[in-house]
């Protein structure tokens, strides 16, 4: 490498280098998972509904912009490219940012030869020749390809993004510094507005293009670029600031707490975190590397702004003596910071991936001085120092490889984190995530009850521990749980939606109301807030207001199958079944496996008389979740319609076992007991169900049938007050006091 001859290589010989080096760094990580660090949300639930397929309504729903959500439209391609080559396959998502990742050195590769060829080098010979001319360029591309601060950007799946946005940053300043041919500029432009489609932060772009106009050199024809070109840059960001403003919202999560200098000390210490973790890369987790507030006039930050100031004194200093690389490098890094660095108010997780843009730059600047160094030493040691720099990809390479098994799942990645940063709740929550999908509630309790412990504002930790409370029978504990979430301001939607929940499980739909009506005027678009309101409203006697509310869910989410399912049962309830069978099946157009669509056909169908199509359509739900309560609950009550008890009583008991608190199960049970003859396993069944829920007439209604099977005539019309309390003059409680009073009469 440090002569001046062409290797048998030939043009490309460097390219190729770079390509097998990167594909060879990443090879380990086709055989990782996915990981609960957003993997799910973006990968797996969009594809279990449909959204990952290539049609075109999801081209239409992700290529516009909608202001509910960021427009980041390439990754949701590239999603949907690898869902139809792979379905849910991790390696082929893996695979995908495994080549876009070679691609990104081969970019970076170009763009050390640029900036390194600034001053005499010679630049006649091919960029891509393997000659000692190419070496400190090659150094570059190697050292930055073999960053582990890069491995969270090519292991996790679900951040396509910002590698996507790294290539078109950095192709779009290797075409800029390229010439200034009309096409060359057209070209530039099209490679900034794929940066914008990947992701907000390409804004900067512009600015980073003026730093390029006043530090690039000005003698050189190869490096000339017209400032007329800046215009349309200019133009195309203003356009695209004018979309992304009223985006901002979706993203603002704090205040600049503890003021201006706050802020700066943050973003000084997260900058040099960076640049610390790009030339000793040890210690590296998934965490936050700043909190904030910070004190400006704290040692550790007089430290790093003095820092700070040496560099810029030093590019000047270089700059002075007719060296521009410094200062442009200095630049450049800053320029690319600045959206993670805090001085926007985002709430973001300052994690390594955020650095994949100033990388580039550490690298070459990090060649640059190595090949000054190398130029003052004396000939004898120049072979040796060139043989020696090469152990810095090497040793980078190791730890590369080592930290991409730290992401081979969700327990490796999260435990690799605790172990360098004890007690760190975001950690805790994700391993109490991992916990519940293995089935291991006592393992997720214990992790969550850690992370509250280590941060007792997680609303996090506090919704997930109370879920799974709710579920154990610790409904108290859970309550007091989901209010405390509710009561802090982050994630007040989803924290709604829990607590909300939970009041609608026991009962108290005006109290659910309430909580989702608040959160609900502070994110009026949210579709699950919505349904849940129909839930209550359907609760409270209020038919017509539930439709209202579900139809509004439906409008804000038209491709979720739960709002018009919900909206075709709500029907069937109160008779209207012309209709109900058109939202029915409108739920399962939209997923042709949704079990509650076939439920919801099934009470449809109970409710037409035909109960050998219910008991089909009970089934059916039944094949693709076989332990599907409402599925159970509702062919149990075809069973008892037809007159077969027995089984009927069978399948409630099965129901009962998986969900003992289930108050309709119970109350079903109990009339099945009934029907065979056996009042006293009947009584115990609905004085349960009565506790279960105190509101359901129907109870009391069967309660009072059993007590006159029993002979227990007071008992039964105590049943019959309870009874009148809820339903006075109801047509019912006429029937059964007619029927109180034939039993009586004989005796009297």
């Amino acid at each position: 490498m440090a002569g001046a001859k062409e290797t048998g290589l030939g043009r490309y010989g460097a390219y190729w280098v770079v390509l097998l080096f990167c594909l060879g760094l990443g090879l380990r990580a086709l055989s990782n998972g996915f990981v609960n660090y957003d993997d799910p949300q973006l990968l797996l639930e969009p594809a279990a509904r449909g959204k990952l397929d290539l049609n075109y309504h999801n081209l239409v729903e992700f290529l516009l912009p909608d202001p509910e959500r960021s427009f980041i439209p390439l990754r949701s391609l590239v999603f949907s490219v690898c869902h139809l080559f792979g379905g849910t396959s991790p390696w082929v998502f893996h695979l995908a940012s495994l080549i876009l990742y070679a691609g990104l050195g081969l970019l970076v590769y170009r763009l050390a030869h640029f900036l390194l060829a600034w001053g005499e080098e010679n630049t006649r010979e091919p960029a891509g020749a393997l000659t000692g001319h190419n070496f400190w360029p090659l150094f570059a591309a190697l050292t930055f390809c073999a960053s582990p601060l890069n491995v969270e950007s090519l292991a996790w799946a679900s951040d396509v993004k910002d590698l996507l946005f790294a290539i078109f940053w950095t192709a779009c300043m290797v075409s800029l510094m390229s010439g200034e041919s009309s096409g060359r500029q057209w070209k530039t432009l099209v490679l900034f507005l794929l940066a914008l489609l990947s992701k907000p932060s390409a804004v900067m772009l512009p600015v980073l293009a003026l730093a390029w106009y006043w530090c690039k050199p000005s003698g050189r024809p190869a490096f000339r670029q017209s400032v007329k070109f800046l215009w349309p840059l200019a133009g195309l960001t203003v356009l695209y600031l004018l979309y992304l403003i009223p985006h901002l919202k979706l993203f603002a999560g704090y205040a600049h707490e503890g003021g201006a200098g706050s802020t700066l000390a943050g973003a000084l210490k997260v900058y040099f975190a960076y640049l610390g973790s790009f030339l000793f890369p040890t210690g590296l987790s998934v965490r936050y590397l700043v909190r904030v507030p910070l004190s400006f006039f704290n040692p550790e930050t007089v430290l790093y702004a003095l820092a700070a100031l040496a560099l810029v004194l030093l590019a000047a200093l270089a700059w002075r003596s007719g060296r521009r690389l410094p200062a442009f490098a200095l630049l450049w890094s800053g320029i690319a910071f600045i959206p993670a660095s805090g001085v926007i108010p985002l709430e973001i997780l300052r994690a390594d991936r955020y650095a994949l843009t100033l990388l580039p730059v550490f690298a070459v600047a990090l060649a640059a001085i190595l090949r000054d160094i190398q130029r003052r030493l004396p000939r004898p040691a120049v072979r040796i120092a060139l043989y020696s720099v090469w152990l810095i990809p090497g040793i980078f390479a190791l730890l590369f490889i080592q930290r991409i098994g730290v992401w081979r799942n969700s327990e490796t990645l999260w435990r690799d984190t605790l172990e360098k940063e004890p007690g760190h709740f975001i950690a805790l929550n994700h391993l109490g995530a991992y916990a519940v999908e293995l089935g291991d509630t006592t393992a997720a309790l214990d992790y969550y009850r850690k992370a509250l412990k280590s941060n007792p504002l997680s609303v996090e930790a506090l919704n997930s521990q109370g879920i799974l409370l709710e579920k154990g029978g610790a409904k108290a504990e859970a309550g007091e749980l989901f209010r405390k979430a509710f009561a802090l301001p982050q994630s007040r939607s989803k924290t709604a939606l829990n607590l909300g929940a939970f009041y609608y499980n026991q009962g108290k739909a005006a109290e659910a109301l309430a909580v989702l009506g608040e959160a609900l005027s502070q994110d009026p678009g949210n579709a699950g807030l919505h349904y849940q309101l129909g839930l209550c409203h359907n609760k409270l006697g209020q038919p017509d207001s539930a439709f209202m509310q579900m139809l509004s869910a439906q409008r804000s989410e038209p491709d979720n199958p739960e709002y018009p399912c919900g909206m075709g049962r709500l029907l069937v309830q109160h008779g209207k079944l012309d209709l109900a069978a058109d939202y029915l099946q409108r739920a399962l157009s939209l997923d042709g496996e949704f079990v509650p669509g076939y439920i919801g056909f099934g009470e449809f169908f109970m409710a037409s008389r035909a109960l050998d199509d219910s008991k089909m359509s009970f089934e059916m739900a039944l094949k693709r979740d076989p332990g599907n309560t409402e599925a159970l609950s509702g062919l149990a009550s075809v069973m008892g319609q037809q007159g077969r008890a027995d089984s009927a009583a069978v399948l409630l008991e099965t129901l009962l076992a998986k969900k003992p608190d289930d108050c309709a199960g119970l109350s079903n049970l109990a009339a099945a007991y009934l029907s065979l003859g056996q009042p006293a396993r009947a009584r115990a069944a609905v004085l349960i169900a009565i506790g279960c829920d105190s509101t359901q007439a129907g109870n009391y209604l069967n309660a009072a049938d059993i007590y006159l099977r029993l002979d227990s005539l007071a008992a039964a019309e105590q049943m019959l007050r309870r009874l009148e309390a809820l339903e006075p003059g109801s047509a019912r409680l006429i029937q059964a006091r007619h029927n109180l009073e034939k039993h009586t009469r004989p005796q009297s």
